[in-house]
């Protein structure tokens, strides 16, 4: 064999075994994209459940937060119709009371003052009663109300008092002024409180909670 010959052979098997590597690597390249491939899918598949589950249980809990909200909707809105007629059923009783209170003031007589009387007995009971449904701030608006009315109601008892005294009694003119004047000023101050009172039960009804 020449010189040729052996450079021929030797070529060939370098060839070969270049050829064999390729394939080998190919194949290894090929075999690793497949494995590859299987483990992403199977966590592609891990995690997409995971995915689910966890989408499962906040629709889940959405779902009954949004069922807590309606039933607090539905709690709000009745106490609120409750308190809107409450609301207004306490405004009649007062200007009711306000109404009898006048005509005793123009007529300080027995029978108005037993109207008057039985008035505030009427509207105090209904505000002890729906306590529940009257806002804080209020009742003790409304129990400012009531207590200037009680002291309008006794100051008038004493002025019928004094006025039927008999007449062969000493009676003090100064007593009958001062009770008039007491009255008078009770008057005025429950009168402004009931001003003062139909705005903020006009805010309530409407649903105007701004201070």
């Amino acid at each position: 064999m020449n010189l040729s010959d052996y450079i021929n052979i030797g070529t060939s098997i370098i060839v070969s075994l270049g050829g064999t590597s390729v394939l080998f690597i190919g194949l290894s390249k090929w075999f690793g994209g497949v494995l590859a491939n299987k483990l992403l899918e199977k966590d592609r598949l891990k995690y997409q459940s995971e995915l689910e589950n966890v989408k499962n249980s906040y629709e889940k809990e959405l779902e009954k937060y949004k069922d807590q909200l309606e039933k607090h909707k539905a709690l709000f809105l009745r106490y609120r119709e409750y308190q809107f007629k409450l609301y207004n059923e306490l405004w009649v009783s007062l200007s009711d009371l306000h109404l009898k209170a006048d005509v005793l003031w123009k007529h300080a007589n027995m029978n108005n003052l037993i109207a008057f009387s039985q008035q505030l007995f009427d509207t105090g009971m209904s505000i002890s009663r729906n306590r529940l449904l009257i806002e804080e701030s209020h009742f003790d608006q409304l129990m400012k109300i009531l207590n200037t009315f009680h002291n309008y109601q006794v100051g008038k008892i004493s002025l019928i008092q004094l006025r039927e005294t008999d007449p062969h009694q000493h009676i003090n003119i100064r007593d009958i002024d001062r009770v008039i004047l007491d009255n008078q000023e009770n008057k005025q101050k429950y009168s402004e409180l009931l001003e003062k009172l139909v705005v903020e039960f006009r805010k309530q009804i409407t649903g105007d909670l701004s201070p």
